[in-house]
């Protein structure tokens, strides 16, 4: 019976530990849309800020756009980043594969700009222009 009890507690703390692990709510993004979300999200705010002062509005088109593109409303989105911002090692993994495609594009966009001008990738040290 000594046994019995042993291995009723062990399971009752189990229990009981498995549930006070905090869960995602279901209406948060998951990881891997809130990463696609932010992705183009960083890229539509990178071409607003870009325009010229007068056509700065536009930057309000483009996001919009990627709301709709990735069919999710701005409270949908506000709610998602407040759970994750108190879940700092799921925002900092969504941030880095962020953070990693958006290098990978940038390298692919210099490559071609240099192709498209017939310029070498980098400057030669000591180049002066």
């Amino acid at each position: 019976m000594h046994m019995f009890s042993k291995i009723a507690s062990i399971l009752v703390l189990l229990v009981v530990f498995v549930a006070c692990k905090p869960q995602k709510p279901s209406d948060v993004l998951p990881p891997e849309k809130m990463e696609s979300f932010l992705y183009d999200f960083h890229i539509a705010k990178a071409i607003g800020d870009d325009e010229e002062y007068t056509k700065r509005y536009t930057r309000e088109y483009y996001i919009d756009y990627v709301y709709a593109k990735h069919n999710i409303t701005k409270e949908q989105f506000d709610y998602s980043l407040k759970w994750y911002t108190r879940h700092i090692d799921d925002i900092a993994k969504i941030y880095e594969n962020v953070s990693t495609r958006l290098s990978a594009q940038k390298d692919e966009i210099d490559q071609l700009v240099a192709w498209q001008y017939d310029v070498p990738l980098t400057t030669i040290s000591g180049d002066s222009v």
